[in-house]
């Protein structure tokens, strides 16, 4: 039996006892699980699909830091996208047993290689697919460490040119009856030289991937993220503490004493009390993706980013830091990265402005906290090069 999300699964749910998640009753694993009928019936829409390759015997990758930052509580319980784990059920059942108190999560047995059940998923019409690896082959030369990855992102790839309609109420058939549609994917490299294989950009290719990876139009784009860079942030931290906070805040959705207790002492997240009705913690920022044509970032044509920055800073309460631009007019889903932008830089009509949001603002575009694209991979490809503004 599936657990739909219904009226009556809003009403019981709540935030945990630190008010800085969403928290639902334990759910057990086979209410969680769908099946291709049941996936159907669910009839998912602006949903995440969560492809992670892994066995009975592989290390857990811990998906509770990943659906962390996607239930934060500063959203509101519709804002919250639903989560699809598509997966070896052997392995899925060792991670759910610290993901089950999260409100609108499912378990679809079976691998992110099969068109089958990508379908089921309705991957076509998913907010942000994310591709996550926990198969482990050692030191050796002879096997790339990134091979399901790859293979899954090339089979997403070549799915876009389909475009999914219905026509029963169980099965999803893919006709190819209108314009193409790009599933956005964002893949997980275990080494970042082996974006070679899934660069989109292939003019650029031979010329970057020889000196730097993250150099490439997939890295630039955030379409990649790779444990380099986690590891570069270690570093960082140690020798600058408020490194580490902000990336609480961007990636983890924020912590308290309250909280880090919390998970110290019992390892999960339990239910508020009256007691601990207090508001507060919900009240902290978001992290948006606004359009320059928002109303709130008082741009007008011509404007720098410095302008843009100290207006929207003065007036709204909103701090700018990057620029999500398009790379060609003539493709919209293709856009890459620019970190600390310099003042001087001019605004284009098409520009996507990542922003700290204040809480009671009510943006009209996409919540990054509900959305994996920003939340937990986008800001990691904030990553590529500090010290590059621009690709």
């Amino acid at each position: 039996m599936v657990r739909h999300s219904t009226k009556e699964d809003e009403s019981n749910h709540c935030l945990d006892s630190t008010r800085m998640f969403h928290w639902c009753k334990e759910v057990p694993l086979d209410k969680a699980i769908l099946t291709h009928r049941t996936a159907a019936q669910m009839q998912f829409q602006d949903h995440i699909v969560v492809s992670i390759f892994g066995d009975i015997n592989s290390t857990l990758i811990g998906l509770r830091d990943f659906v962390m930052p996607l239930r934060t509580s500063n959203l509101k319980y519709k804002e919250l996208k639903p989560i699809v784990f598509l997966g070896e059920l052997d392995y899925l059942t060792r991670e759910w047993k610290s993901i089950q108190y999260f409100p609108k999560l499912f378990i679809f047995p079976g691998s992110g290689l099969s068109h089958a059940n990508l379908r089921s998923v309705n991957i076509y019409n998913c907010s942000m697919c994310v591709i996550l690896s926990s198969i482990w082959l050692g030191n050796t030369a002879h096997y790339i460490k990134d091979t399901e990855c790859i293979l899954a992102t090339l089979n997403m790839r070549s799915m876009t040119v389909k475009k999914t309609t219905y026509n029963t109420a169980f099965l999803r058939v893919p006709i190819q009856n209108g314009p193409a549609s790009k599933i956005p994917v964002i893949t997980e490299l275990k080494q970042a030289s082996d974006v070679t294989f899934i660069n989109e950009d292939v003019a650029r290719q031979s010329q970057c991937t020889e000196t730097n990876p993250y150099l490439t139009a997939a890295f630039a784009s955030g379409s990649v993220f790779s444990e380099d860079f986690l590891d570069s942030l270690m570093s960082m931290s140690y020798f600058n503490w408020q490194v580490l906070a902000l990336l609480q805040i961007l990636v983890t959705g924020g912590t308290t004493p309250d909280l880090e207790e919390q998970l110290a002492e019992e390892n999960v997240l339990i239910k508020s009390t009256p007691n601990t009705a207090h508001a507060a913690p919900r009240n902290r920022c978001k992290l948006s993706l606004l359009p320059l044509t928002d109303h709130r970032l008082k741009t007008s044509k011509g404007s720098t980013y410095g302008d843009l920055f100290c207006n929207a800073l003065t007036s709204s309460g909103i701090i700018c830091f990057g620029i999500y631009r398009l790379m060609d007019t003539t493709n919209q889903h293709l856009r890459y990265v620019i970190t600390r932008p310099p003042k001087n830089l001019v605004l284009q009509d098409t520009d996507l402005l990542y922003c700290v949001v204040p809480y009671k603002e009510q943006p009209d575009t996409l919540e990054c906290g509900g959305s994996t694209s920003l939340a937990v991979t986008e800001i990691c490809s904030l990553s590529t090069e500090d010290s590059n503004s621009e690709h």
